[in-house]
């Protein structure tokens, strides 16, 4: 949840895969850091890399990958179906 907070403010995330969020990686909103200790350093030196235009850019496309799949004007239809399902 946390994740999807960040991505909403136009924050950049550095995760791994066991974040499990659909597509996150597929749609390049997010930094794929690894899971051991120097999969993760390098990510974060490749990040600290980036040029402003760079970072700009995954913060725009955070924000419309969270518009697009994690907002409720989406969300909202989705439980209101899945409540109608258990009634």
């Amino acid at each position: 949840m946390s994740v999807l907070e960040a991505l909403s403010y136009g924050v950049p995330n550095l995760i791994n895969k066991n974040c499990n969020i659909d597509n996150i990686f597929k749609e390049d909103v997010a930094f794929n850091i690894g899971t051991n200790e120097e999969e993760i350093q390098n990510g974060i030196i490749e990040f600290v890399k980036l040029n402003n235009s760079e970072v700009e850019k995954v913060r725009f496309k955070s924000l419309e990958f969270v518009k697009k799949n994690y907002s409720w004007e989406v969300v909202a239809p989705q439980y209101i179906s899945m409540y109608k399902e258990l009634l």
